[in-house]
């Protein structure tokens, strides 16, 4: 009698809805990451693959819920727009020293902030509001020929 009573407390509290609050949509992880790939060609070095990868802040923590279609959709053109700016100025560079890639990694970090305040005006969000990202990876790879 214990041992039913037992099973048909653990099945009821299993299937109860409240044991499931804390599974759903809106809990998911706040980061989205994204990466790009160029080539560059690096004084008396040869040519090397540039790697940058943009890690972007999908929910903001600072308590500023933003729950609007045009805040997803910025986010959204901001996630694919970024890394257009980064090949473009990469290649722009055509050949860098080692000692140039911080200055290289800062241009790239204040166009893609440009584009994003652009981003914000195009889908009229207030000025206080911030599209969060970081530039997380910046480094270089030897291409191997097999």
């Amino acid at each position: 009698m214990v041992r039913l009573l037992s099973i048909t407390l653990l099945i009821v509290s299993l299937l109860a809805p409240n044991s499931f609050a804390g599974i759903s949509k809106g809990y998911g992880y706040p980061l989205s990451s994204d990466l790009s790939v160029a080539p560059i060609k690096i004084s008396g070095k040869g040519i090397y693959n540039l790697v940058i990868s943009i890690n972007l802040l999908q929910r903001p923590q600072d308590r500023k819920i933003y729950r609007t279609d045009a805040y997803r959709e910025a986010l959204n053109r901001l996630q694919v727009e970024w890394s257009g700016i980064a090949l473009q100025k990469i290649l722009e560079a055509q050949e860098v020293s080692i000692e140039d890639l911080p200055k290289l990694k800062k241009t790239i970090e204040s166009e893609i902030i440009n584009l994003a305040n652009n981003i914000k005006q195009k889908y009229s969000l207030e000025e206080s509001v911030e599209l969060v990202f970081s530039i997380s990876n910046f480094f270089l790879l030897e291409p191997k020929v097999k």
